[in-house]
């Protein structure tokens, strides 16, 4: 179980134990509440890492190969995949979190005992302060969300 932190709020990301899915839920900061749940259909035993940045959930192939890629993302504000083809280095072949720190826009990341940081460009496509159900375009009695993504 990973917790993520962006500018949209707390995020909380898991392996269901008895599927290759993985939860991403959507909390309350104060209250611990969740707000939205996602089912994902990204195997959890196969990704290296995953994490969060501006409501997009990201899927690092490897964390024990030294050069890997992100080739996977997914806009949990609109539930759509994301294009992307990043690479992405564990010079130390061992990371084992990786965290988006919101204030200074780095990924922080430990490799093999070793905090390491790597700065970030992205674009903001204006969905970063759309934190209520309305504005995400779900109805307020179904707050969890199937989609129908297959990684491998």
């Amino acid at each position: 179980m990973d917790f993520a932190v962006d500018d949209n709020g707390l995020w909380v990301i898991y392996g269901l134990a008895n599927s290759n899915n993985t939860v991403v839920v959507k909390m309350d900061a104060k209250d611990l509440e969740i707000q939205y749940a996602w089912n994902i259909s990204v195997s959890h035993r196969k990704a290296g890492e995953m994490f969060i940045v501006c409501g997009v959930l990201y899927v690092v192939q490897s964390n024990t190969e030294t050069t890997t890629n992100i080739r996977f993302a997914l806009d949990l504000f609109t539930n759509k995949r994301v294009e992307v083809d990043i690479p992405f280095t564990n010079p130390f072949r061992r990371t084992t979190m990786i965290g988006y720190n919101h204030k200074n826009k780095e990924l922080y990341t430990w490799d093999k005992g070793n905090q390491l940081t790597y700065p970030i460009r992205y674009h903001d496509q204006g969905l970063a302060n759309q934190t209520n159900k309305e504005e995400q375009g779900t109805a307020d009695s179904a707050y969890y969300n199937q989609t129908g993504f297959e990684v491998d």
